[in-house]
């Protein structure tokens, strides 16, 4: 005959492992998620780097992401949610920097839930390696170059004679290009091997392409 009270005994731990996996799972289960690598951004001097959006990943179903608060640690960088779009959007104050490198730690948390995302600046002095006219807006834009490290291109109003900003790109910004009807920029770096594509009216990296057969 088995024996009844080793099986209820084998039953009931087994549940309970069961349950104890059930319950750790969902301790786990973290109501939101941000990317894990740290944010690099040039900063050319005298120039602020233009907004960046990083999307947040969550389930609307079970997270109101409007009780997501954020904080950073330094002056040079504020963060904000942008609940409509699902993102942290940061905003830069960076043309007063004069050290060669920053980070700053931003904290997002809900409830229990504590995550942290690096934004890692380096700055480099003004070397602008080329330039470009904007066909139908008073700019110009310029490729700030740090040898084959990460550059950036700034923008620059020559009427009002002010600096609009600058966006981070890839290693060594090589050349650039507009659009007849000014609606596209491209900026290839030749030591990423990437073009960067971008809005000028809103000055967002839109996309990158690789270059594969490229070589420099």
């Amino acid at each position: 005959m088995p024996d009844l009270a080793a099986m209820s005994i084998f039953r009931l731990g087994w549940r309970l492992l069961l349950l104890f996996g059930l319950c750790s799972s969902l301790l786990r289960a973290q109501p939101f998620s941000i990317p894990s690598s740290p944010i690099q951004i040039a900063v050319a001097p005298g120039y602020n780097q233009v907004p960046l959006s990083v999307p947040l990943s969550y389930n609307p179903a079970t997270f109101d992401l409007t009780t997501l608060k954020v904080s950073s640690d330094s002056s040079w960088v504020t963060p904000t949610i942008d609940s409509t779009n699902g993102s942290v959007v940061f905003t830069f104050v960076t043309a007063n920097l004069i050290k060669s490198s920053y980070t700053a730690t931003i904290t997002l948390s809900a409830g229990a839930t504590t995550q942290n995302i690096f934004i890692n600046a380096s700055l480099a002095p003004l070397n602008i390696v080329a330039l470009k006219a904007d066909p139908v807006r008073s700019r110009v834009y310029g490729l700030q170059q740090n040898g084959t490290s990460q550059g950036a291109l700034v923008i620059f109003d020559p009427i009002l004679q002010t600096a609009i900003g600058s966006v981070s790109l890839g290693n060594k910004p090589t050349d650039l290009a507009v659009s007849p009807d000014g609606s596209e920029l491209l900026v290839i770096c030749s030591a990423s091997e990437v073009i960067y594509a971008i809005n000028p009216q809103t000055l967002a990296v839109t996309q990158t392409i690789p270059l594969t057969d490229y070589s420099d």
